[in-house]
């Protein structure tokens, strides 16, 4: 799939704004996280429109998400064994459960593991994803409203304010997955293909990941937000070009379909999404260049490279 540098930029902007929101700079970060679920549904929804074979995709989604969670998670348990911080919570997250027990009580070493709950409602979400596409596709405002309820639910039945903020983020989910199956025509700013937006964003995941552990690190030596933040954007670059990108790029050419080191039969998650689902298939692609884009139409990022 060919990249759009302008989505790329949006993740540029979802991700500053989380950086300003931890900085104290911006209320409301939880915007940029939303940002970041809504790209993932139309991403994932036109991964599986081109190529709808699950193990593929899991193998695929797998391969970008685990490495570099992992090896944050490894050096925040280090750091917090070293504060003397409690180990218990790990766990949780470790095992990608960490928007319940977030929601439930305050976590323990929150410094470090709090910001995971949304790599954990993410991957729950990937586990339906087939059928969340199979409504989508035929209901798209009622998935949504669902998601909505979801989260009103969740608050309501945990009544925490964590539990606001850590609850399930199907609404913009689905919201991205309708977007993708159903395209409407959209023009976005000139201003996100510039290139210090699109690689910001390139890099989002790991900045994402990355950015309390190296926030408490220059906290105790004394750095302000400006050098705390670009501290954040060079580990995380760092982490993008030594873990993340290598490993994405292994899983793209281990679980392609087509690949001669890995050759999907006909499996019965395949046959799901091929029948089931109904899923589009491959859209041709535009230039980005010609206005305006066509989201769901236009060519999209290849988020697994």
């Amino acid at each position: 799939m060919t990249r759009v540098v302008k989505l790329d930029g949006l993740r540029g902007v979802a991700i500053a704004v989380v950086l300003a929101y931890h900085s104290g700079a911006l209320p409301h970060g939880w915007l940029g996280v939303h940002i970041f679920f809504a790209l993932s549904g139309f991403l994932i929804a036109k991964a599986l429109a081109e190529q709808p074979d699950l193990r593929a995709f899991y193998g695929r989604r797998a391969a970008k998400i685990a490495p570099a969670f992992l090896a944050y998670l490894a050096v925040a348990a280090l750091a917090a064994t070293i504060h003397g911080m409690p180990l218990d919570d790990f766990g949780w997250f470790a095992a990608m459960l960490g928007n319940y027990r977030i929601s439930a009580e305050p976590v323990q070493a929150a410094g470090l593991l709090a910001h995971l709950w949304s790599v954990a409602v993410e991957v729950q979400i990937y586990v339906a994803t087939p059928l969340l596409i199979a409504v989508a596709r035929r209901r798209p405002l009622a998935l949504i409203g669902a998601g909505v309820l979801l989260r009103c639910a969740w608050g309501v039945w945990l009544d925490t304010p964590e539990a606001w903020r850590a609850a399930p983020a199907l609404d913009a989910f689905a919201a991205g997955l309708a977007l993708a199956l159903h395209p409407v025509r959209v023009s976005l700013p000139k201003g996100l293909s510039a290139p210090a937006v699109a690689w910001l964003g390139r890099i989002s995941y790991s900045l994402y990941l990355w950015h309390p552990l190296v926030y408490a690190a220059c906290g105790e030596i004394g750095f302000g937000p400006v050098e705390a933040n670009a501290a954040a954007i060079a580990v995380a670059a760092v982490s993008f070009y030594a873990i993340e990108r290598p490993l994405c790029r292994w899983g793209h050419r281990h679980f392609h379909p087509d690949s001669s080191r890995y050759v999907a039969p006909p499996s019965a998650p395949t046959l799901v999404a091929r029948t089931t689902l109904r899923l589009p298939g491959p859209v041709p692609v535009r230039s980005i260049a010609t206005p305006p884009t066509v989201i769901g139409v236009a060519g999209v990022p290849d988020a697994l490279r």
